[in-house]
């Protein structure tokens, strides 16, 4: 059995993400905006909880919080992307992305997901 020390990794086999820009494009000369998933942009994660007094802050300015998500550190990701999980098509936005620190010691990026009102269409190119 693998003794876990300070040192160790993070585990991420909850589940994965894949990662999309929000963007605009022209389809017949009239504005759209669509999402484009990211090369490389799929990434494994784990869980991490959403407490009371979090998801009622949250409730009180009308959002509606999903998950909290946490993957390796990457900075790179910000409320213009969108995620689906797990092959799933369901679409969620980032809320927020906030650096933290596990307990290993592993910086990573904790990814607050927000649920969408509208889906966005899936950028062909």
């Amino acid at each position: 059995m693998l003794k876990r020390t300070k040192n160790s990794v993070p585990d991420y086999c909850d589940g994965y993400l894949e990662v999309y820009d929000i963007t605009d494009k022209n389809v017949n000369n009239y504005p759209m905006t669509v999402i484009k998933k990211r090369e490389n942009g799929t990434v494994w994660f784990r869980t991490a909880s959403i407490y009371d007094h979090t998801r009622l802050e949250f409730e009180s300015r009308d959002i509606q919080i999903v998950a909290k998500l946490r993957i390796p550190y990457w900075d790179d990701i910000s409320s213009k992307c969108v995620v689906t999980m797990n092959g799933n098509p369901k679409q969620y936005r980032i809320y927020n992305n906030a650096k933290v620190t596990s307990k290993q010691g592993c910086t990573e990026s904790e990814l607050t997901l927000q649920e969408l009102e509208n889906e966005y269409d899936v950028a062909d190119d």
